[in-house]
């Protein structure tokens, strides 16, 4: 069993072994704060006992989370990870749960900055986009101007009842290139 003590300096050996209420780690980047957090989960887990599914431990990235979660399975020595994610990731699961009381579909898709980003890379790919002409944060400034507009307002019936959109391409092919490989990824 790995010594989870190990290597840790002070304030990381204070925010590990501190077992009464919460532990907020604030500090700035390369300090160990992921160190301390990973460390504190498995001091959690193997020396005190308890189960995976009692500890939240959130964070902001999606790397960042990847990265705890591997650090605590090859500390702990299993795959359950309980509740290690990120902030949005954690409200996502909470909302699943009871966003039918609101009358929300429960096959919401969430896209982070990243998510968003690459499928602009291929929808400006696919449809010869330049993003020198039109900037991602342009694109995102549209869409999300179509999405607080609403759809239904978007669709607009012609006068001879042709029907026609007034949503912005990149918008429609940003829905169509995210339907299916993003769905998979958030549902699977």
């Amino acid at each position: 069993m790995v010594d989870v003590l190990e290597g840790l300096n002070e304030e990381q050996l204070d925010a590990v072994t501190s077992t009464e209420g919460y532990v907020r780690v604030i500090a700035g980047a390369g300090s160990g704060k992921t160190k301390a957090l990973t460390h504190r989960y498995a001091y959690l887990v193997n020396e005190l006992g308890i189960s995976t599914s009692n500890i939240l431990c959130v964070t902001f990235t999606n790397k960042a989370a990847n990265e705890m979660k591997k650090r605590i399975r090859s500390m702990i020595g299993d795959n359950d990870t309980g509740y290690v994610c990120t902030f949005h990731g954690f409200c996502v699961q909470v909302l699943r749960e009871d966003i039918h009381v609101i009358n929300y579909p429960e096959n919401f898709i969430i896209l982070d900055t990243e998510d968003t980003e690459a499928i602009l890379k291929t929808v400006y790919e696919n449809a010869g986009i330049q993003s020198k002409n039109y900037t991602f944060d342009m694109a995102r400034r549209d869409i999300a101007k179509a999405k607080s507009e609403g759809e239904a307002e978007l669709h607009r019936k012609e006068p001879e009842g042709r029907g026609f959109s007034i949503l912005p391409a990149p918008y429609i092919c940003f829905l169509q290139e995210m339907q299916e490989p993003v769905r998979q990824q958030w549902q699977g």
